[in-house]
């Protein structure tokens, strides 16, 4: 624990990560302030801003994770934080119309070049031994921003209005960059996976040799790797209606504004920064699928309460309800979101890494976009909100409990050797 607090790049590159995401929540509270509250947008509405944010991620992930396994990591991030504050600003002169969704797509394509790099990042920083205490510690500077940067978002929007909170965004990224320029280089691992040609070193700049075969051969041999995609992909289809919906629930089920909103994702924010500081300080090892299937069975609780929330025709009553489930769902994905990347960075080759990260972001936006194109068929034409929760709760409850009986055949990835393990008996190793 105590190395880690000294590991210089891995505190700079949680700052800098912590410092663009205080920007992010506050663009993000003036963009639900322009488009739901005040705009009085629906679902469709929604669906638009979710959808801006999601569709570049799911195209450019890939392309944004072979860049990672060519160029030097530091620079791509460094360039997706100066980049993506040029959106903003065209949001901020824009002010209103469908331009802002445009606008959107364009920020989010530009952040996507910054998520498959700073996955890649952290098993160079630290030992695989300590790889799920590093992402705890980055999931609980993440956790306090997600606690006050809502908050803060809300207030600021309230004060200042819109257009002028979005400066603060702009002035983030530049921070960020800033801070990343501190990081020593981070070039990526190079090497031959054999019996996969598509890992053979070429020139930096070319085209990606053979990339679809290289993964699917990883993914192919690998059923822990195939079984964290569909684990995630079924449990962001069944969680996101949160994302989707929350804004109109608070808005019509609880009868508050955009500031009780803040406060709600907050306490995400709280239940996630205690459950990272949990597995950062605790002594013992546990595999990190039990982790993972008490995440999600946590995780239960947000639309479980909602749904009691919608039913009970009380709004202060499910204002209180609706708190309680998002402080527990939030210690549930305070697990999750520090596991899901522990599995990945342990059971990915590490010549792979970034192309299986930018793969599984690109999957992580195929669910989003899933849930997003099917709600607005679903709700309210179909059921009702509370109807919708209550079977995204169910389907939370069978993935979680699924994991749970699978967990003596899954190899614990917080072990060294764990990648070893996954591919045993198989060719697919990385030359030294």
């Amino acid at each position: 624990m105590k190395a880690l607090l000294h590991n210089r790049s891995l505190l700079l590159l949680g700052l800098a990560e912590s410092i663009s995401n205080v920007g992010n929540w506050v663009t993000v509270m003036a963009i639900y302030a322009i488009i739901v509250f005040h705009g009085e947008g629906g679902v469709a509405e929604s669906s638009g801003v979710m959808l801006a944010g999601l569709g570049p991620m799911l195209l450019f992930s890939p392309v944004a994770g072979w860049l990672s396994d060519r160029f030097d990591r530091k620079w791509l991030m460094i360039i997706s934080q100066v980049m993506s504050a040029l959106p903003i600003i065209g949001i901020i002169v824009a002010g209103q119309g469908p331009i802002i969704y445009l606008l959107l797509a364009l920020q989010t394509a530009f952040t996507t070049l910054m998520l498959p790099a700073r996955q890649a990042v952290v098993p160079m920083l630290v030992p695989q031994q300590e790889l799920a205490r590093a992402n705890a510690l980055l999931q609980q500077t993440n956790s306090l921003v997600k606690i006050g940067g809502p908050i803060l978002g809300g207030v600021i929007v309230g004060l200042f209005g819109a257009g002028n909170a979005m400066l603060l965004d702009v002035v983030s990224f530049t921070l960020a960059a800033v801070v990343l320029l501190l990081l020593p280089p981070l070039p990526p691992q190079r090497g031959v996976m054999k019996g996969d040609a598509a890992m053979s070193s070429g020139p930096e700049g070319g085209s990606p040799p053979h990339l679809p075969d290289s993964i699917l051969v990883v993914l192919r041999r690998s059923a822990p790797l195939r079984l964290l995609f569909l684990s995630i992909f079924l449990a962001i289809v069944a969680i996101m209606g949160f994302d989707l919906l929350g804004s109109i629930y608070v808005r019509d089920v609880l009868l508050a504004q955009e500031g009780f909103f803040g406060i709600l994702i907050g306490l995400i924010g709280l239940g996630s920064l205690l459950s990272a500081g949990w597995l950062m300080l605790r002594r013992w090892q546990r595999n990190p699928w039990q982790d993972l299937a008490w995440g999600l069975l946590l995780m239960s609780g947000i639309p479980l309460l909602m749904a009691a929330g919608f039913w009970i025709g009380h709004p202060r009553l499910a204002q209180w309800l609706t708190a309680f489930a998002l402080l527990l769902g939030g210690v549930g994905n305070g697990l999750v979101s520090v596991q899901v990347w522990t599995l990945l960075q342990a059971l990915s080759p590490p010549v792979l890494l970034g192309r299986m990260g930018g793969i599984f972001q690109s999957s992580i936006a195929a669910a989003q976009l899933t849930t997003i194109l099917a709600t607005p068929l679903l709700v309210p034409v179909h059921l009702s909100i509370g109807q919708y929760f209550v079977l995204s709760a169910a389907m939370l409850l069978l993935l979680a409990l699924a994991l749970f009986a699978a967990l003596p055949g899954l190899p614990a990835a917080d072990v060294e050797g764990a990648m070893a393990e996954s591919f045993r008996g198989s060719s697919l190793e990385a030359d030294a």
